[in-house]
């Protein structure tokens, strides 16, 4: 709910900053609002479509709220960009999953798991698009101990991971007194 009250008093305000924008389309996804999603994102394209960040988020957000023609107006423009291409994989699996084309998908998402092996980020993004949520969960597991929480910690900022798949991590964050969420399922 803060976090909601916080992106439309930005939004209202009328005042635009890529970072902001970039990290306000991420949370619109995470806490679900598709409707302020749609108005902020159309906003964000009209201040900064030119920010190849901005249309990344953009992407996500038109594929969230159904707008898959919307989306793939923006992929050339994304992959022809200087954007990391582990970020390119991610916009080509997501859109490939969003046309309902399995065996692209499919395609990418078996070369992205070994193009990104050394990169639990991407694999699990990939995992998580591909709703492989078992693959995605056991790709996380190893960060449960003491020595890796922070690399656990990072990925509890995305809406999706629920806390309490994690034993050791969710003990000492309930120790702590810190709430949790259980994940949400984001299309």
């Amino acid at each position: 709910e803060e976090a909601t009250e916080a992106v439309e008093r930005y939004y209202e305000l009328g005042v635009y900053n890529s970072g902001v924008i970039d990290g306000s389309i991420t949370t619109l996804l995470d806490i679900g609002r598709p409707d302020l999603l749609e108005q902020y994102t159309a906003k964000a394209l009209e201040h900064f479509g030119d920010d190849v960040n901005i249309l990344y988020q953009a992407h996500r957000a038109q594929l969230w709220i159904g707008d898959i023609d919307g989306a793939a107006l923006m992929m050339p423009t994304i992959l022809s960009s200087d954007i990391d291409a582990s970020n390119k994989h991610l916009v080509m699996l997501r859109q490939a999953c969003a046309e309902g084309d399995t065996l692209k998908a499919n395609r990418l998402y078996e070369r992205g798991l070994v193009d990104y092996v050394d990169s639990p980020t991407i694999v699990w993004l990939s995992h998580t698009i591909m709703n492989r949520h078992d693959e995605a969960l056991s790709t996380l597991m190893p960060f449960d101990d003491d020595e890796n929480f922070s690399a656990l910690a990072d990925f509890m900022s995305y809406g999706r991971v629920d806390a309490t798949k994690f034993p050791k991590y969710y003990d000492i964050i309930e120790k702590q007194g810190v709430e949790h969420h259980e994940g949400q399922s984001v299309p």
